[in-house]
């Protein structure tokens, strides 16, 4: 009898381990529903080749990153705290990862080899004194719109201009446009500005994102941070990036060299600045030996009226008298450069900042530039001056393109070396064409699509 009793007792314990174990693998596999807590889940560039699955979640603990069926525990990025009540979670992910997941969630593996890609910028929804943009109308806010349509063409990669948060003040009393709006640097308008609209890309597309101006430490620094910073969090806010190098195409190119340029001053020289820009563009030049495209916030040689942004009466008085015509470029950048020399492999500098479309080209000896300020912030009101022959930073304008208009930016890679390297279109936020773009070499070119 006892050793009846003994046997049942062994069998139901194996039993039990056996049930155990398998509720901590359903736990961990992915489709299985076990952590209903993520909101949200990405996978975004980083440093020295290695990619970065993020997570936000209301649990108390991070899920588990999936990766080729081999379940990884995430480990805590930014614990919650007043303003953020939500665990932001990482993982590391190779090259060569081919399936990931997090919980429920289907994650892009990064693509060998990009084919297609969409660039945005200045994504988010503007409450500031100076202008209140209507953040209930998709209209006059469209990033939802945009996001929604980037999802259906399937892009390899996304390429982010930089500026998520915009909702700095309360939305006025007389303004039922942006009603309820949350503002400040908070989880609630992270959400609102980014996180929401855009979560229909996080599943279909590799991310890389540039910071803005708008995350620098006295703004949505903490946001920036928490959630999307390429490095590692500290609760200190750091004022400069490290940069690095993102591959699109191994051998066939081009890199994407992040330079976080958000703090370079746009028509002054402030020497501390300046020197941190020199020191971003002198710490990735040494490693540049393919075609290159700078993935950066400000503009080098982006083109806006002296009028444009909050200029004080003494700068924009600095800008008539020593800007040809009123063609103001990024000083900063442009200063830089006189110091660093611009590499030969730099044949773009994708850039926003200004709120308009912009793709400009300043001959062989300059790198092209393109501007895509034109993903959901309030859009530059000033008329485009893009004159052939003006002088911008020391080049010549060759040829441009510009529209202020809202939408985003898909390029595909082209297989024909004779033609141009990339060929797509700047589209509108419900995915209709305004303009046919290409890309060859140091040559952008947009073509107003007729009618």
């Amino acid at each position: 009898m006892m050793t009846l009793a003994t046997d049942l007792a062994k069998v139901l314990t194996a039993l039990g381990l056996t049930l155990a174990m398998a509720a901590c693998a359903a736990d961990l596999a992915p489709g299985s529903g076990a952590n209903t807590n993520v909101q949200y889940a990405w996978l975004q560039a980083g440093p020295n080749g290695v990619y970065s699955a993020r997570a936000i979640t209301k649990a108390a603990t991070c899920p588990a990153l999936v990766i080729d069926g081999t379940p990884i525990p995430m480990r805590p990025r930014a614990l919650p705290e007043a303003d953020f009540a939500d665990l932001v979670c990482e993982g590391d992910v190779a090259s060569g990862a081919r399936a990931l997941s997090v919980d429920t969630i289907a994650l892009p593996a990064p693509k060998p080899i990009s084919q297609r890609i969409v660039i945005i910028g200045d994504t988010g929804c503007r409450m500031k004194a100076s202008v209140i943009q209507n953040c209930n109308d998709p209209n006059d806010w469209p990033l939802a719109k945009i996001a929604s349509a980037i999802a259906g063409e399937a892009p390899d990669a996304i390429l982010h201009v930089g500026d998520y948060y915009y909702r700095e003040i309360p939305c006025p009393a007389d303004r039922p446009g942006c009603a309820g709006s949350p503002y400040g640097d908070n989880k609630a308008a992270w959400d609102a500005d980014w996180f929401k609209p855009a979560a229909p890309i996080f599943s279909k597309s590799l991310l890389l994102l540039a910071r803005g101006n708008h995350e620098l430490c006295t703004r949505g620094g903490k946001g920036w941070m928490r959630y999307l910073s390429p490095g590692p969090y500290q609760a200190e806010c750091r004022k400069v990036e490290p940069s690095f190098l993102v591959s699109l195409g191994q051998a066939m190119g081009p890199d994407i060299a992040m330079i976080d340029s958000s703090d370079a001053e746009d028509i002054k020289i402030i020497p501390g600045k300046l020197d941190m820009l020199v020191a971003s563009v002198g710490e990735i030049a040494p490693k540049l030996t393919r075609p290159t495209w700078f993935l950066t916030h400000k503009p080098i040689r982006g083109i806006y009226d002296v009028d444009e942004g909050a200029m004080t009466n003494v700068d924009a008085e600095k800008v008539r008298k020593e800007t040809p015509n009123g063609v103001v470029s990024n000083y900063t950048w442009a200063e830089a450069l006189k110091k660093t020399g611009t590499p030969a492999q730099m044949e773009l500098a994708l850039g926003g900042h200004i709120h308009s479309f912009q793709a400009n080209g300043f001959g062989p000896d300059y790198p092209g530039q393109i501007m895509m300020g034109v993903s959901g912030a309030d859009l530059q009101e000033k008329p485009l001056r893009l004159i052939p022959g003006k002088n911008v930073a020391g080049a010549k304008l060759a040829q441009a393109f510009g529209i202020t208009r809202y939408g985003y930016l898909l390029f595909d890679r082209q297989t024909d070396k004779a033609g141009p390297q990339w060929a797509g279109s700047l589209k509108a936020p419900d995915g209709a064409i305004i303009a046919a773009c290409t890309i060859k070499g140091r040559e952008p070119k947009c073509q107003a699509r007729a009618g």
